[in-house]
């Protein structure tokens, strides 16, 4: 089959679940025999003429040039931002948002509640037109980014073929928007193991970790891995961190990548025994994760699937998760780990204590982990919603 994958993003980037998601999804289509372009441009689509377009960025312009050159269009739901236009599904007062898009609850939330946000369209319009005036123009803008936003999920509702959901919380969230459930397919994403041996024997660790033989590290070190931004809710754990008793570190693996992101670091006081591993690939982001006893997810938002869930069931090392969409989806609460509710540090706090006070409940419980789906597995059934597709556009097309 010849696929054509759409991405905004440059794959060559070493951090954001999805670049490492496409970039691997690519290598997996291409082992399985197909033939794949890849493009930031969704103008080549009618030239190409491929047999299926599956868009994973600028998805509103790769569905209308797909639908105008008669190719079916998949479209990956990777974030909150398919239908939020804030981005994250998260409301102004820090709640998983599980509304659909409506004009004035959405402009009031973006504008966190304040009282200019009913400002005529026409002025949004304006006003972009105009040189930017702090604070004016972001607020007289928004109800105009909000009717954008609810114009885009009716484009995508009427151009794309399929909706891949990397989880039902994801499928949801379009179903609530209007997409009809036959055409919103929950399609979990796949890894590559991060290990090919005894996942409950790393290699490589340290000695005071004693890679499970006997235990598990004495202090017990937890793991948060990934971007580090609010709605990933550092700060949550770290207020969770500061309330534990006995010995405990917490190892921070990811960076803070935009300025927004990078400010918000600075406002979180580290306590003690915190410590920033910075952005790491290759071994070095293994062996810092394998050194770590069990892995702490504690995003405020939704999350469409929770790639990390997968990739530490792969490493061998159980795992506490807020109840935040694809990650708890993933997790059976007391077998492979704990569920939490989002925004409560005494909830992950209670979690990790549980760890802190039983030292061999991490190894306990990595003799549980469930085996993550692969890519292989994956993109058969990606295959197995590509073809229905591709049999009706051939059949459109056919004499």
């Amino acid at each position: 089959m010849r696929l054509m994958i759409v991405t905004a993003d440059d794959l060559r980037r070493e951090y954001g679940g999805g670049q490492v998601y496409v970039r691997n999804l690519l290598r997996a289509l291409l082992d399985a025999g197909h033939e794949v372009k890849v493009t930031n441009d969704p103008d080549e689509i009618p030239r190409a003429k491929p047999d299926v377009v599956h868009a994973h960025g600028l998805k509103a312009a790769a569905a209308r040039a797909a639908r105008n050159a008669g190719v079916p269009c998949v479209v990956t739901m990777h974030h909150g931002g398919l239908v939020c236009p804030q981005g994250a599904l998260l409301d102004w007062e820090d709640r998983i948002c599980r509304r659909s898009v409506e004009q004035q609850i959405c402009t009031r939330c973006c504008l966190r509640g304040r009282w200019w946000g009913n400002a005529p369209l026409a002025v949004g319009k304006l006003l972009r037109r105009l040189p930017n005036i702090p604070f004016v123009t972001p607020a007289m803008t928004t109800p105009l980014a909000v009717a954008e936003k609810r114009a885009e999920i009716a484009a995508l509702a009427r151009d794309v073929t399929r909706f891949v959901a990397p989880s039902v919380a994801a499928q949801e969230a379009l179903l609530r928007n209007g997409i009809p459930r036959e055409r919103a397919v929950v399609v979990p994403h796949g890894i590559e193991p991060l290990l090919k041996t005894d996942r409950r024997r790393p290699g490589g660790c340290s000695a005071d970790f004693d890679c499970w033989d006997g235990g598990v590290p004495r202090p017990v070190r937890f793991a948060y891995v990934g971007r580090i931004g609010r709605e990933k809710g550092l700060h949550v754990l770290i207020e969770a961190f500061r309330r534990l008793r006995g010995e405990a570190e917490l190892h921070v693996i990811g960076a803070a990548h935009s300025k927004w992101d990078k400010r918000y670091l600075r406002r979180i006081a580290l306590p003690p025994r915190v410590v920033l591993r910075g952005h790491l690939t290759g071994e070095a982001f293994i062996l810092a994760w394998a050194q770590c006893a069990v892995t702490v997810l504690p995003s405020i938002c939704l999350e469409v699937f929770g790639l990390v869930v997968a990739e530490s069931f792969s490493l061998g090392r159980p795992v506490i998760v807020s109840d935040c969409g694809g990650p708890a989806e993933q997790v059976r609460d007391g077998v492979d780990g704990f569920i939490v509710p989002p925004n409560d540090p005494a909830a992950v706090a209670v979690a990790m204590q549980r760890f802190v006070d039983n030292p061999s409940l991490a190894a306990d419980m990595a003799t549980r982990l469930p085996r993550p789906r692969t890519l292989a597995e994956h993109v058969a059934d990606l295959e197995r919603v590509y073809s229905p597709c591709f049999d009706v556009s051939r059949r459109s097309h056919s004499p």
